[in-house]
């Protein structure tokens, strides 16, 4: 995440495809929950199905609208271990 506009404060988790961080918002010091796509990068084509399904995620995601679900604030490409990978 170096460059970008988010500061890694702590790794909350981490699953199959993706990593859960802690950051903290570099322009208004808020901190908030960013989920990053992590790569397969020995493998291209499970990489490029596991980028769809994370971007087919943010958008529904993106679409639900409940009390107990945060909304997304904020979503696009990241430098994350090496690579430019989808987040939100």
């Amino acid at each position: 995440m170096a460059g970008e506009h988010y500061e890694q404060v702590e790794k909350l988790g981490q699953g199959m495809m993706s990593d859960v961080w802690l950051v903290r918002d570099t322009s208004t010091n808020e901190l908030v929950v960013l989920k990053v796509m992590t790569t397969i990068s020995e493998d291209d084509k499970r990489d490029h199905k596991s980028r769809e399904r994370f971007l087919r995620e943010i958008e529904i995601t993106r679409s639900l609208q409940h009390p107990h679900i945060l909304p997304i604030i904020d979503s696009g490409d990241i430098h994350y271990q090496g690579r430019l990978v989808p987040y939100y």
